[in-house]
């Protein structure tokens, strides 16, 4: 476990000095020494992710941030990008692009929702990550994909992923006549 975290610290270091291409092969060395399910697992998902991104490599970024989840920091990453290439694919004039990548972002805002009021009974403030994991494992399992949810008018209460522009893009978009 020792190595597992050295590899990640020295990852993160190469991170810090815009070494992009030595952070991406100690983090996934690190990922790789850390055992399945283990949270130091999810975190070098998280900064391989955040290295994709920085990169370009936009696909390869969001699926591999699929594996931080449930993490709010994969959330936000994850978010991150989808507006990206949202706002990427309007000023290109793809508006079905547009449409879906602000739907992804939605669906992620939803299931982050629940992640974050998935309270451990005894310890009010404390999210319960284990059950959350299992959560997102069931929509993948029901959906094939994390992308379920529809937008259909509604708001996210206690939301902080999405902003206002985010909803009025999303109204203007996927919204139900």
């Amino acid at each position: 476990m020792a190595q597992s975290r050295q590899l990640l610290v020295a990852g993160l270091d190469a991170m810090k000095r815009e070494n992009f291409e030595e952070a991406e092969t100690l983090l996934i060395a690190a990922f790789q020494a850390y055992p399945e399910g283990d949270d130091g697992r999810r975190t070098a998902s998280i900064w391989l992710g955040k290295v994709y991104r920085q990169t370009g490599r936009y696909e390869e970024a969001l699926h591999v941030l699929e594996r931080g989840l449930p993490f709010p920091a994969a959330f936000q990453e994850l978010v991150s990008i989808c507006r990206f290439l949202g706002k990427a694919a309007k000023k290109d004039g793809d508006a079905v692009n547009q449409a879906e990548w602000y739907r992804r972002m939605f669906s992620l805002a939803m299931i982050y929702a629940g992640v974050m009021n998935m309270r451990m009974p005894h310890m009010a403030t404390v999210v319960d990550w284990k059950g959350a994991e299992n959560w997102l494992q069931e929509i993948r399992r029901q959906h094939g994909s994390l992308y379920a949810y529809q937008f259909e008018g509604q708001e996210v209460p206690e939301d902080t992923l999405l902003s206002a522009a985010d909803y009025k893009v999303l109204r203007s978009h996927l919204t139900i006549d």
